[in-house]
């Protein structure tokens, strides 16, 4: 599913890189915020594996605009290449979200059916 959003083949234009850089910050800032919430792991870790650019974006707006066409297209096919690893962190967690879902809503199964056990012992009397 990733794959198909991010053709190498694709030529990328000044105004698609800049799009394509923002929209990976902006939805890297909801992953980080996601991963911390979830406990996925540190925000250092995140950094690691899903870099920022916006350093990077800063530096090509500082640019004059006789260089900004080709920063552009470059930071375009960097996002590219980093949407696709996002997209494939984002698909990654989605399990893990699904597992931990599974298991917390089998352990309260498992613990409603045990007090539900543990009050019909206490009815019954004594002996049986």
């Amino acid at each position: 599913m990733a794959s198909a959003a991010i053709s190498p083949d694709e030529r990328i234009s000044s105004d698609a890189g800049w799009e394509m850089a923002k929209a990976y910050e902006r939805l890297r800032q909801e992953a980080k915020s996601l991963n911390e919430r979830a406990g996925w792991g540190s925000p250092e870790e995140f950094d690691q594996e899903l870099p920022p650019m916006i350093d990077e974006v800063a530096s090509v707006r500082a640019m004059s605009s006789d260089e900004l066409p080709d920063n552009a297209i470059s930071l375009g096919r960097k996002a590219r290449v980093l949407l696709g690893l996002l997209a494939g962190w984002a698909e990654s967690n989605q399990e893990v979200f699904e597992l931990e879902a599974r298991f917390k809503a089998d352990a309260a199964a498992k613990a409603k059916a045990a007090a539900e056990e543990a009050k019909a012992a206490a009815k019954k009397p004594p002996g049986f």
